[in-house]
């Protein structure tokens, strides 16, 4: 009696998790396809490490695009329900229905890794990134790295054409979400995309000098259109923060003799109240040299067609 109770029990949990997945396939649509694959069929190749470097997996998901794009931003914001886990495990207790259940975790590392494979081919869900940016990032950040951090992240592999986008993110009452949305803007910057550099220039007035000095960093590390950048670079050499001088600073020397023009502010900042400030200030006046200037580490990033 009491082994046909159990066996009852695991089939009624096999069936609800089959009929959950059931609709979840009808509500999701039919799955874009590549090579004779699905899209769930490479993913699931993304949990071997080599798979993200070879050339079949990387030409059948940026072949995808859009449609396998859109896809992958609820998977970044995947969470699974304590009842959902029971039901799992109870119905993974008989063998009449193979359970074949993807956790949470899985499913958010498959698309962060897909989404910078796709790199701009997955421009199509920059919409979708922005919005789970927004909505998550309004929360409390329980740890690093959660869906916010994720949807930012995945903006940062979309490259020139997620700019416009972000837009909303840059105007969030939020400091993490003008945080984050600096990070992806930065990877927009350094990959050359048009009006990244006039909408990280709005980020030099932030209320927060988190941002203000995230601002700075990116400026310094995208070393493209110097005479409009770094007049507002030396601006910030007055900023309140200690902080953001400091990240001004070095950001201005990043420029070398194209910042030569900044030597006086430079040599004024030598004099800081911040010990910190003041070692950023001579490093970036030696690599300025009021027109001469130390030679560019040729590791970091130069001026567009260098």
């Amino acid at each position: 009696m009491i082994r046909r109770r159990y066996k009852v029990v695991w089939f009624a949990g096999a069936l609800l998790v089959g009929l959950w997945f059931l609709l979840f396939g009808l509500s999701f649509g039919r799955e874009p396809r590549a090579q004779g694959r699905t899209l769930s069929q490479w993913l699931e190749a993304l949990d071997n490490p080599a798979a993200v470097t070879n050339v079949q997996t990387i030409t059948a998901l940026r072949k995808m695009g859009g449609k396998a794009a859109v896809r992958l931003v609820p998977m970044l914001d995947a969470s699974d329900s304590p009842i959902t886990l029971q039901l799992v495990n109870l119905a993974r207790k008989q063998s009449l229905v193979q359970i074949r259940f993807v956790t949470a975790p899985v499913r958010q590392r498959r698309a962060e890794r897909a989404f910078e494979i796709m790199g701009d081919q997955a421009v199509a869900a920059a919409p979708a990134l922005v919005s789970l940016l927004i909505r998550r990032g309004n929360e409390p950040a329980e740890y690093l790295g959660d869906s916010a951090s994720r949807a930012a992240n995945a903006l940062s592999s979309l490259g020139h054409g997620a700019v416009p986008f972000l837009r909303p993110a840059l105007c969030s009452q939020q400091t993490r979400v003008r945080y984050e949305g600096i990070s992806a803007l930065r990877s927009c910057a350094n990959d050359g995309a048009s009006g990244a550099i006039t909408e990280l220039l709005k980020i030099f007035d932030d209320a927060d000098p988190r941002v203000r000095q995230a601002g700075a960093e990116a400026m310094g590390w995208s070393y493209r259109q110097p005479g409009l950048v770094i007049p507002h670079l030396a601006r910030m050499l007055g900023d309140p923060n200690p902080s953001v001088r400091k990240q001004a600073a070095y950001a201005i020397g990043r420029f070398g003799f194209l910042a030569g023009n900044t030597a006086g502010a430079l040599q004024q900042a030598c004099s800081d109240a911040s010990p910190e400030v003041r070692q950023a200030a001579a490093a970036a006046l030696a690599r300025v040299g009021g027109g001469a200037g130390m030679p560019r580490d040729r590791s970091e990033p130069g001026p567009k067609g260098e």
